[in-house]
């Protein structure tokens, strides 16, 4: 029932990323919807249930895009493992830590995504960094933190599972 939810959400999230995130975007800069959801997700599921979803997310933005097969897949896997060690930590976190570990796991996914995409591009690390990766990072880092402080309190408790 889980896997059949989580599914459904993450067809929603990513028609959304697909078709509407390009209207919010500024200067070509739009938040990542589906790292959210994987960041969410990853903290009920832990390392390897993040890793999987995140490879999977990370396949479909692949299929969708074209332009470099595997790149998403790897930066989403990697993300969801780091976002899994959320799971079954004291105390409970809140707004304050979903974000600080949302910017955390941004940071690491962008960094890793736009230098690879970019190379041989012929930007500077410094530029890539300054025009790509921190601008991504803080939009996706905003909208995530309103998307935490919508979702009911009970959403956001983990639950207590061994993985």
């Amino acid at each position: 029932m889980r896997m059949i939810a989580y599914s459904l959400i993450f067809i929603i999230v990513f028609l959304i990323q697909s078709s509407f995130v390009d209207l919010i975007s500024i200067r070509d800069v739009k938040p990542d919807l589906l790292l959210i959801f994987l960041v969410l997700m990853s903290k009920y599921e832990g390392r390897i249930g993040g890793t999987v979803a995140g490879f999977i997310i990370g396949l479909f933005q692949d299929i969708w895009d074209t332009q470099f097969i595997g790149l998403s897949s790897l930066c989403k896997s990697v993300s969801g493992f780091v976002a899994g060690q959320l799971k079954n930590r004291e105390p409970e976190p809140g707004l304050v830590t979903l974000g600080t570990f949302l910017l955390i796991i941004g940071l690491l996914h962008n960094l890793v995504f736009f230098t690879i995409k970019l190379l041989g591009s012929g930007y500077g690390f410094f530029i890539i960094v300054f025009r790509f990766v921190l601008p991504s990072t803080l939009y996706t880092l905003v909208i995530g933190l309103i998307i935490f402080s919508i979702l009911p309190e009970k959403w956001l408790k983990f639950q207590q599972s061994n993985e």
